[in-house]
């Protein structure tokens, strides 16, 4: 186990969390502390499972790569372009997807699209 990248995070929704204060634990002579959010394999996940953070770094990349091909974009034809599109944008647009399966828009979720827009 890599003690510097090792983290934890307790779930669990806004009532559920205030009862709880849990800074570190201790697994053997190692303490790994507590966090607010944390990262597994590419997803960002919070406490309160609101996907905010995942949402705005998806949302970055995005942004990223559009503007990337924005930029060249008249020197492409227009299977070229798409081919970009799909390999750049909609592969990071279906990666992980199954987390939004089921998941309902809160106010907390829109102002985080909106904030990054």
């Amino acid at each position: 186990m890599n003690i510097i990248k090792t983290e934890f995070m307790i779930i669990g929704n806004c009532h559920q969390l205030s009862k709880c204060s849990v800074e570190q634990i201790i697994i053997g002579k190692s303490s790994i502390i507590s966090s607010s959010s944390v990262r597994n394999l590419g997803a960002t996940l919070d406490s309160n499972f609101f996907l905010i953070k995942l949402i705005v770094v998806v949302s970055k990349s995005l942004f990223y790569h559009c503007y990337n091909i924005g930029k060249i974009r008249a020197f492409l034809d227009l299977i070229l372009c798409a081919t970009l599109i799909l390999a750049f944008v909609a592969c990071r647009l279906d990666y992980c997807n199954g987390l939004y399966y089921g998941f309902q828009v809160s106010k907390l979720t829109v102002t985080a699209v909106l904030h990054i827009s």
